[in-house]
């Protein structure tokens, strides 16, 4: 027992070298916190900064220039000295906002004509590789790219103001079609353990992967019922236009009878 007593002390050695060396990487990690805290906060104004600039049509390199302080903050999170368990957690919601801002650029330039051909985007830079993010990150951040774009599609609608019955249906029914073709791509994950896909996300089930999945499920859903009852709107005026024709039709025949009785007079 005194040799183990021994080892101990040895170990830590007497002058406390050790000592020392331990509490400086632990204050090192402790200061590293509040800085980590700082550039998560960067990214995520940063992309909601980025969501409020396609709204409001901001020039490209306005946005340009958000979206590189987003990226410094994330190689900023990157080499982060703060506890693994931390900067891990913090540099995967960094990533999947800086993922999710860049596609919503994309799609929303798409619903308003910024985009016209998808040979006009570099398609190597919207992998996980040419951002520079884990598979994880990447796959949560489409994710929320296509619930941001159901808001920005309702958005659009509004300010729009699109004049035809007909034309809502149609918007509604190309957004369906547009996240229906996401999920069913996406749907291929959701073997993929619970332990690996969702192994950075925030608890409760609506932060997995699969719980996503489920809420854009469920907002097609809704979407479905919306386009189904303009499509009865559609309906109704049509059998309304054509009472009114036929309504028309019978009061010029009448006309025509009328006249021709006080022609014989």
């Amino acid at each position: 027992m005194d040799k183990l007593r021994e080892l101990i002390q040895k170990i830590f050695d007497e002058d406390g070298k050790l000592e020392n060396s331990i509490l400086r990487f632990f204050d090192e990690e402790r200061r590293a916190i509040p800085e980590a805290y700082t550039e998560l906060d960067e990214v995520c104004s940063g992309s909601h900064d980025v969501i409020r600039a396609i709204q409001e049509g901001w020039d490209k390199q306005e946005i340009d220039q958000i979206f590189e302080e987003m990226e410094q903050a994330l190689q900023g999170l990157r080499h982060s000295k703060a506890p693994r368990a931390v900067s891990w957690q913090f540099f995967f919601e960094a990533a999947r906002e800086l993922v999710e801002a860049r596609f919503s650029r994309i799609f929303y330039g798409f619903l308003t004509g910024e985009y016209t051909a998808i040979e006009e985007i570099d398609l190597s830079k919207l992998t996980y590789e040419g951002m520079d993010v884990s598979p994880q990150a990447w796959l949560f951040g489409l994710v929320d790219a296509l619930s941001e774009y159901a808001k920005l599609h309702r958005d659009w609608m509004n300010d729009r103001r699109l004049a035809t019955v007909q034309a809502k249906a149609n918007a509604v029914r190309d957004e369906i079609g547009f996240l229906h073709t996401g999920c069913e791509i996406l749907y291929n994950y959701m073997s993929t353990p619970s332990g690996v896909i969702d192994a950075y996300s925030r608890r409760g089930w609506m932060n997995t992967f699969r719980g996503k999945l489920g809420k854009i499920a469920d907002l097609i859903e809704r979407l479905k019922d919306r386009y189904s009852t303009l499509l009865d709107q559609i309906d109704a005026i049509a059998d309304k236009e054509a009472a009114m024709n036929r309504w028309g039709t019978k009061f010029q025949e009448q006309m025509v009878q009328f006249l021709a009785s006080r022609s014989g007079h």
